[in-house]
């Protein structure tokens, strides 16, 4: 939890603690899951009884945990697609902040640390729910399917909280059939919009995930391949802090697990609009990716993550 908030943090919390105090069977933790192509994104929650209090208590600016006891996360499998920002695999602390009288958006933790910049919001709107809720509940939400579109599944994110829900939405985006490299290794390719990729020079991109089948002890369970500008990096993907239940700052991805590569174009004449893996080798610590985008044939060169030297 930053400073910056704390305060205007711990002051609505102590507004709702006299409706958290309840028996250990409303402490039970729920979780949020959407199903697609293969890989999952799911939130897990404290599911906080409503008392007296409402959202309405929450002040612009302020921020709410978004649950009880430990702090409600948000697993990631896959990137998510939000407007113009893409949400990297990884697991993340969440809470909902209020931007206006209306406007609230679901904070994910270190985001920021994981691509650069502030951390990534999933903005939304908050309006009166049909019928009060005794608790909160959240639920993702399959839009229906768009006719010969494979590579994607939008969804709503609802949070109900007594007699308000806030909906906000997000893109799945479809994961390719892992390639297995050596070593043990594989790489997982997502549909990622190649204007997204094109933009990597303002705004860092993620574009696969890579993986070991028996990853050795003590290394992350996974990495993602963030393309900025011509450099490539492969980065641990992030995990949600345990200490303070959770309520520990972020840690930034461990630079002794994370190597950097480059990024060499090549114009094409094929239209691609989305990313598209072409090949990949790994030898000798040593990867080779290739990826098609739109009139764009990136080569990607990069060294295979390694424990530091003792």
């Amino acid at each position: 939890m930053s400073a910056t908030h704390s305060t205007a943090t711990l002051a609505l919390l102590a507004s709702f603690v006299a409706s958290l105090v309840v028996p250990a069977l409303s402490a039970q933790r729920k979780t949020a899951t959407l199903e697609f192509d293969g890989n999952t994104t799911a939130i897990e929650y404290g599911a906080a009884p409503v008392g007296e209090h409402s959202l309405d208590e929450l002040k612009t600016g302020s921020t709410w945990r978004l649950g009880m006891n430990e702090a409600s996360t948000w697993q990631l499998d896959m990137p998510l697609l939000v407007g113009e920002e893409l949400l990297p695999p990884g697991r993340y602390r969440i809470a909902l902040a209020r931007d206006g009288e209306r406007e609230l958006s679901i904070v994910l933790a270190g985001t920021g640390l994981a691509l650069g910049g502030s951390d990534r919001r999933v903005r939304g709107e908050l309006t009166d729910a049909r019928s009060p809720a005794k608790k909160l509940a959240i639920e993702l939400k399959a839009a229906p399917k768009e006719k010969g579109v494979v590579d994607r599944q939008a969804f709503a994110i609802d949070v109900q909280f007594g007699a308000h829900v806030w909906t906000g939405n997000a893109i799945a985006l479809a994961g390719a059939p892992t390639t297995r490299l050596g070593g043990g290794w594989q790489l997982e390719t997502f549909s990622v919009p190649s204007a997204l990729v094109a933009a990597r020079g303002t705004r860092p991109v993620v574009v696969a995930t890579l993986a070991k089948r028996k990853p050795p002890e003590g290394a992350p369970a996974g990495w993602n391949l963030v393309l900025a500008g011509d450099e490539a990096r492969l980065v641990p993907q992030m995990v949600a802090p345990t200490e303070q239940n959770g309520f520990a700052e972020p840690k930034a991805p461990d630079p002794a697990w994370t190597t950097r590569g480059t990024i060499a174009a090549q114009a094409t004449e094929v239209e691609e609009p989305v990313v598209e893996l072409r090949d990949a080798t790994g030898k000798a610590g040593h990867f080779t990716f290739r990826f098609a985008i739109d009139k764009e044939l990136l080569e990607i060169a990069i060294d295979e993550p390694k424990p530091a030297a003792r």
